[in-house]
């Protein structure tokens, strides 16, 4: 299961978003699908399920959707904005 931060907060500027770490006061800008895919992966809490949502949305091979959504969510890990749990 992928945990998103406690301390993130997001706010909307039109079709894109900035997202806060109140932790570190680091601001992370997010394209429109980038945006998407982060609020399906607040209430999925997983990968596959982000995958399902989002291929219902977005007019793009499933291969290449799951690839992007393990891409966005490997950046996530690796800027500690969210932790994988058993």
């Amino acid at each position: 299961m992928l945990v998103l931060s406690d301390t993130l907060s997001i706010s909307q500027i039109d079709n894109e978003a900035v997202v806060l770490d109140a932790a570190t006061g680091k601001y992370f800008g997010l394209n429109p699908t980038a945006r998407r895919i982060f609020e399906v992966l607040q209430k999925t809490r997983s990968e596959e399920a982000a995958v399902d949502v989002l291929a219902g949305e977005f007019a793009v091979d499933r291969e290449r959707l799951t690839k992007d959504v393990a891409a966005f969510i490997d950046l996530l890990l690796a800027k500690g904005l969210a932790h994988r749990q058993p």
